[in-house]
């Protein structure tokens, strides 16, 4: 576990953020050491073509989020 300081509990919604795009950029940059599985792939595909052929339920990111936070709000 690492320490970030100050803690993510106090660093504004913005800073948060940053914070985000930073570790994603990172993880891009290191991209050749991740391996997609070849049984991953293969789902994904799968996907691409359902969802090419209207076969995929599609939401709007908004209605997306508001899906989450419902299921947030109720969570114990």
């Amino acid at each position: 576990m690492i320490t970030i300081d100050p803690p993510i509990e106090k660093l504004t919604r913005m800073e948060k953020f940053a914070l985000i795009a930073e570790l994603e950029t990172s993880l891009l940059h290191d991209e050749e050491e991740f391996e997609i599985p070849d049984w991953h792939l293969e789902v994904l595909r799968q996907r691409q073509a359902a969802a090419e052929r209207g076969e995929e339920p599609t939401i709007s990111l908004e209605e997306a989020f508001a899906k989450l936070r419902a299921e947030r709000s109720q969570a114990p």
